[in-house]
């Protein structure tokens, strides 16, 4: 026995060695497991899993920052699983092998029937994070080829800037709704696409209209062009004569007790018959969108008007100006619109509207003690302005030409699916207007309008061919809304909003894209808006899960809040932003949107031969529609939030409603005149809280066969005559 042990001795020595030899090699491999999305951008913090698990490591593996994660296990066959919340599971078999990269690429799942059930035991916090995590990273829906595309034809010289009524514009309506009926979209206007929108046009005759400052009793004159501007955007009176005073910013806003017509320096002088002169900005403890709010032409004029005055020149400071004067008196004649339809009548009474030049400012500030120069710096700092009498009157004539245009709104549908939330709207806008053509810059007359708006309009065409390609099950309905009318004052959208083609309650939020500038790489986006509705959380939660920087706006003197399209939509109550691209404040990017605004806003220049970067239009249209699919998936519709300004125009236009039912005719017949009295009591708003001259006269007539009741306690007014919608009345 023991000689056939010494005899298997090598032969056991032999196998020993073999069954050796691989533990010579190394016995674990570096495996890299790098998870990516569809688009090849990197996803951190997946779950990643081996099964059978390798002996001594971690069953909780996660990818860090960059989306990779490093180990080492023992080579072999590994089923390998790759999860993180908002994606489809990845799973493989791999062979794990030294220095070996398994690249993971997760397909977004955009949805989650029952994301609570993944956290059974969690507290609420925790399960919003778990909501959080299902917007996902950016896909494959945009390139930027075909949006840019639909540029180049909106921004070509045979559609002449498509100024608003112009033939070039129609071009531009006919293009885009080819292009929604290929996408799929359903017609939402009164007529198919269209929904039509009646203007007054008014042009100046400069040789017979002038400008001139009497002093002492000698006449200066004030070259229209050179020193200054009149404005058609008002119908001016033929001739005024009125005295000077300085008012500062001219604003009077209750909410923070600061009332520039109220001022101690203002004591004693009486403004009735006076032309005031302002500074456009507002003091610094005013917040942006509340000072933006009350430098509106409405609303501007509903407190110059109660105090008596009848006209008012604009200072403009040269620290804050988009355009400089030299462009800006260029297309000084050019024809100004109005809305034809006496409900939108908000500046009656005012006679003048001018501008003067910030070089020929000082004309104005003769003799009084102070300088223009000394003004500017002190606006610029949005610093407290003193108030006085100025020692000049003013003499305006004026001679304007009016005719009428006819253009349309352009409204589409992509119908939600859920049965109770389907006939709700989430809104996506943008105006297709330009300014057309005008006097030549460099031998260029026509104003392209390549990114102001080509670039939204675009978009909003791009969006619903997106939603055929890939289809997404909306709960509510998207309103796809091209307006005109916008570079004359967001008229398009001031018909729209105040005569929408579906039922106004439906409407329960705007995304308004206007000019979005993707002239730089995406790294920030501003939110007009941001902080004033669940619809701004909304946009810092999409745009920052992009792993782009949301900011409010950096520069509310420049009044962009109130200077697009979603202010429509605000003053008729309905939640609204708009986003675009920025730089970080004090990065040498602020420079480059500096110069674009300065050499090609409202320039020839603005058109498809400028620098843009696609990739960054790719990501914002990207961003544009998660956000639109996220609001039309909620549970909820947006709301205002409980310190928001705004949120008593949504106020206003539910005592609208309540008091239109409470008011129906059949209800008026039963129960006679004390049924008004009765919706009078029970409207929990007042004159004080009006939003627009719109919702005042909604207020007073609920039907044209009604007594209308005086919100301001004042006599009661004429009935009115003319149709209803909706069940509101149509002012």
């Amino acid at each position: 026995m023991k000689t056939k042990f010494r005899l298997l001795l090598p032969v056991l020595a032999f196998l020993c060695a073999l069954s050796a030899s691989p533990q010579q090699a190394p016995s674990r491999a570096p495996v890299t497991v790098a998870v990516v999305d569809p688009n090849g951008v990197a996803i951190a913090h997946a779950r990643v899993r081996f099964s059978p698990q390798p002996e001594a490591t971690p069953s909780n593996l996660e990818t860090g920052p960059d989306g990779k994660l490093t180990l080492s296990i023992p080579p072999g066959t590994y089923d390998l699983s790759v999860n993180r919340l908002g994606f489809k599971p990845w799973r493989r078999q791999i062979q794990a092998t030294p220095n070996q990269i398994i690249t993971a690429q997760l397909d977004i799942e955009r949805t989650c029937m029952d994301c609570a059930a993944i956290c059974m035991d969690c507290g609420p916090h925790e399960i919003a994070s778990i909501f959080d995590d299902i917007i996902p990273a950016p896909s494959t829906n945009f390139t930027g080829q075909s949006w840019w595309a639909h540029v180049k034809y909106l921004a070509d010289d045979k559609l002449e800037g498509r100024d608003t009524g112009s033939r070039g514009e129609r071009m531009a309506q006919k293009y885009a709704i080819e292009q929604l009926k290929k996408a799929g979209a359903e017609p939402a206007g009164e007529n198919g696409f269209y929904q039509p929108v009646k203007f007054i046009q008014r042009q100046i005759v400069e040789k017979d209209s002038s400008l001139a400052l009497i002093r002492d009793g000698k006449t200066e004159k004030l070259t229209l062009g050179e020193d200054a501007i009149i404005s058609t955007r008002i119908m001016p009176a033929p001739e005024v004569t009125a005295p000077l005073v300085f008012v500062g910013y001219g604003l009077s806003i209750p909410e923070k007790n600061y009332d520039d017509f109220a001022a101690p320096d203002l004591q004693g002088l009486d403004l009735h018959g006076k032309i005031v002169v302002y500074f456009g900005g507002s003091p610094a403890e005013i917040p942006g969108p509340l000072a933006s709010n009350y430098q509106s032409q409405a609303e501007r004029w509903k407190a110059l008007h109660a105090a008596g005055v009848i006209g008012a020149i604009n200072l403009l400071n040269p620290a804050s100006m988009d355009i400089p004067w030299s462009r800006m008196a260029l297309n000084r004649a050019h024809p100004t619109m109005d809305l034809d339809y006496p409900e939108f009548n908000e500046t009656e009474g005012d006679k003048l509207s001018a501008i003067i030049n910030p070089a020929s400012a000082d004309k104005l500030f003769a003799g009084s003690g102070h300088t223009f120069a000394e003004l500017a710096a002190l606006a610029h700092e949005r610093k407290p302005l003193p108030h006085f009498a100025l020692p000049v009157s003013i003499e305006a004539k004026t001679r304007v030409e009016v005719t009428h245009v006819e253009s349309a709104n352009l409204v589409a549908r992509i119908p939600g699916t859920d049965p109770a939330l389907k006939d709700e709207y989430v809104v996506l806008s943008a105006h297709l207007d330009h300014i057309g053509i005008g006097e030549p810059i460099r031998g260029d007359r026509i104003y392209n309008g390549a990114m102001d708006n080509g670039s939204g309009s675009a978009l909003v065409m791009d969006m619903a061919a997106s939603f055929k390609q890939h289809p997404e099950k909306l709960r509510r309905s998207i309103l796809l809304l091209l307006v005109t009318g916008e570079e004359k004052g967001l008229l398009g959208s001031k018909y729209f909003a105040a005569h929408p083609t579906v039922p106004a309650k439906s409407i329960v939020a705007d995304v308004n894209v206007d000019m979005f500038l993707p002239i730089v790489p995406l790294k920030v986006i501003t939110i007009q808006g941001l902080d004033e509705s669940s619809l701004g959380a909304n946009a810092r939660e999409v745009v920052e899960a992009h792993g782009i920087k949301a900011q409010a706006d950096p520069e509310p003197q420049r009044n962009v809040f109130i200077r697009s399209d979603q202010y429509s939509f605000i003053r008729h109550g309905v939640p609204s932003i708009m986003m675009g691209v920025s730089a970080e404040p004090g990065s040498p990017e602020v420079k480059i949107f500096k110069d674009w605004l300065t050499e090609r806003y409202h320039a020839p220049s603005d058109d498809v031969n400028q620098p843009v970067n696609l990739e960054t239009a790719a990501k914002y249209e990207e961003i544009v529609r998660d956000l639109v699919i996220k609001v039309a998936n909620e549970d909820t519709r947006p709301r205002w939030n409980p310190d928001s300004f705004f949120r008593r125009y949504a106020e206003a236009n539910l005592s609208l409603q309540r008091m239109a039912r409470c008011a129906s005719p059949s209800r008026r017949r039963f129960f006679g005149s004390g049924l008004i009295r009765c919706c009078r009591l029970l409207s929990p708003f007042r004159a004080s809280r009006l939003g627009t001259d719109a919702q005042l006269a909604q207020y007073r007539f609920f039907s044209k066969s009604m007594i209308p009741l005086d919100p301001r306690g004042g006599t009661p007014s004429q009935p009115r005559t003319g149709p209803t919608r909706n069940g509101l009345p149509d002012v």
